[in-house]
């Protein structure tokens, strides 16, 4: 199980609870509550870094290169997880990166610009000493004069990630 939430602007000790329901006939509710430390951006306890740490697509930017630098003793290895936006597309070469190395990511909205905007993120696994994740919130502005207060559009579907590239 992974549990994700949004720590906006807080920049110290944030705790969340979800609640859990099983076919336990004796216990079909669990409650859980997490208690995270926010580091503030960007996080220097991370054996990597990367930049820019949020993107905005617009009109007139359609296209952002994030670099990752592994600042780790080892080789490390990034791939994305889960799923992503059906009209956002990766390119990516081998995402081995060697100690002290950089590496980017294109990153390239392909899609309409809808009149709300779209609100999302991508999540990549990083291999280093354990395994770490980092998202990357990114946002399609609207084409609405007033981007930032038009609602999030609900009506996308995910699509699968898989090596690199989009799952046709």
């Amino acid at each position: 199980m992974e549990l994700t939430f949004s720590t906006r602007t807080y920049k110290s000790r944030v705790a969340k609870s979800a609640t859990i329901y099983t076919n336990d006939l004796s216990n079909s509710q669990i409650r859980i509550k997490v208690n995270a430390q926010v580091d503030p951006a960007p996080d220097t306890t991370l054996p990597f870094s990367y930049s820019p740490d949020a993107l905005t697509f617009t009109q007139g930017q359609k296209t952002f290169n994030v670099v990752f630098t592994n600042k780790s003793g080892r080789t490390m290895y990034l791939k994305p997880v889960g799923g992503t936006h059906e009209d956002l597309s990766l390119k990516m070469d081998d995402m081995q990166l060697k100690a002290g190395e950089d590496k980017e990511i294109q990153f390239s909205w392909t899609g309409e610009f809808e009149k709300e905007n779209i609100e999302r993120s991508i999540t990549f696994d990083v291999s280093a000493l354990g395994s770490e994740r980092v998202t990357i919130p990114f946002v399609v502005e609207g084409t609405d004069p007033t981007p930032a207060k038009a609602p999030v559009s609900q009506r996308l579907k995910p699509k699968q990630v898989k090596g690199g590239s989009k799952k046709e």
